[in-house]
């Protein structure tokens, strides 16, 4: 699978809520959506070992 497979994968795994001030929130990173789209942008260039830990520890447990 492509990275951007992977990448597609964890991300439809993640739960987004709305907060008070309409941002979207993953409750078990404490990272906005607005966040998650930079990482999207960037993630082709990013070498796994710079991956951030929640989805090292995805990719480590699909491998």
């Amino acid at each position: 699978m492509t990275n951007k497979g992977l990448f597609e994968q964890y991300f439809s795994t993640l739960d987004f809520t709305e907060d008070q001030d309409g941002n979207y929130l993953n409750e078990d990173t404490k990272t906005t959506w607005q966040v998650f789209q930079k990482l999207q942008q960037d993630f082709l260039f990013i070498k796994r070992d710079n991956l951030p830990k929640p989805l090292l520890e995805h990719f480590q447990a699909m491998s």
